[in-house]
């Protein structure tokens, strides 16, 4: 979907950790906890999205690395909903944080300022965080 919606754009690639990820086009086998190595090594990005963080086991340290593969103007979008929350933690789903905590956890560990929230359900508390790195001024 993002390749269609951004034809202009030099690169766009997904990543899995599961090692079938290149049996697919447009997908590299990648660990997002670790900075992407080979053709992608040291590259910085406009846009980074995620919706699988839940799936981190270690979020710090995903979330950090995604910021450091931010380009300076870039900004890393997160899919979030109440399913991605402690009460849905599972092994697979191994760590869980409320839609209202979310944002305030970026905050407090980042040096992050989220621009956007958009709604996509209340009742779900489905959202889509837009994130920049901060400025420094």
């Amino acid at each position: 979907w993002l390749r269609e919606a951004l034809p202009d754009a030099d690169v766009v690639i997904g990543t899995d950790i599961d090692p079938t990820a290149a049996r697919f086009e447009g997908v590299v086998q990648h660990d997002f906890h670790e900075p992407m190595s080979g053709d992608y090594s040291g590259m910085k990005f406009d846009l980074i999205y995620s919706n699988s963080h839940d799936h981190c086991r270690n979020p710090t340290k995903a979330l950090s690395t995604w910021l450091e593969q931010l380009s300076d103007s870039g900004c890393l979008i997160l899919e979030h909903s109440r399913s991605h929350g402690r009460r849905y933690q599972s092994d697979i789903d191994c760590w869980g944080i409320e839609p209202e905590i979310l944002p305030f956890f970026l905050i407090h560990n980042f040096s992050v300022e989220i621009t956007n929230m958009v709604v996509l359900s209340e009742s779900d508390g489905h959202m889509l965080l837009v994130i920049k790195k901060r400025t420094r001024k």
